[in-house]
């Protein structure tokens, strides 16, 4: 059986907006300063590159995600991983029921409606069954604007400080070189 690349497409979907650029600042209980996030999408969430800065240490941790498939590249080292990394809360809470990129071990429920930086969105209760993360996420169109997260006492906050759905930013482009292994 062959299946169409636009299928593939609709089965990763995240998002219920085609295109877009986010920001997000991360709060995380191992680091004493904030993270700034940048996320780019494109085809529903189907395609993303994730890229993480610090601020009091430039570096970069970018990710390059297609469909089921994600590479990491970090600055350091050269590593590819090739399924979804599970440490960012961002990465975990995927709402989108039919998307291939949900997890049957993050169980989430509507709670409320709230307007939150101008837009319609959802508030919702959420945890994870492996690891006992609970916490509560503000959505808008499945795309999370704020989440805060509690594993074992520890806290993690993450909220969008920028939104861009009118520009086409492009995502960075990186040529793997011949050495890197491709298992």
């Amino acid at each position: 059986m062959i299946t169409s690349f636009n299928s593939i497409q609709d089965d990763y979907r995240k998002y219920s907006i085609e295109s877009g650029f986010l920001t997000y600042e991360l709060t995380h209980f191992l680091s004493k300063e904030k993270i700034e996030q940048n996320v780019y999408f494109t085809n529903y969430g189907a395609f993303e590159y994730f890229e993480f800065t610090d601020k009091t240490n430039p570096r970069y941790l970018p990710v390059l995600k297609q469909d089921s498939v994600q590479y990491l590249f970090l600055s350091d080292s050269v590593a590819i991983k090739s399924d979804r990394t599970f440490d960012n809360i961002f990465e975990k809470c995927v709402f989108e029921k039919n998307s291939q990129l949900a997890s049957s071990d993050f169980e989430f429920q509507h709670v409320s409606d709230i307007t939150y930086m101008d837009r319609a969105c959802q508030v919702f209760e959420f945890e994870f069954n492996s690891t006992a993360q609970k916490g509560t996420a503000i959505v808008w169109k499945n795309i999370p604007l704020s989440i805060e997260s509690t594993v074992e006492g520890q806290i993690e906050h993450i909220i969008v400080t920028n939104i861009d759905t009118n520009s086409n930013k492009p995502m960075e482009k990186t040529k793997l070189q011949d050495y890197v292994d491709y298992e």
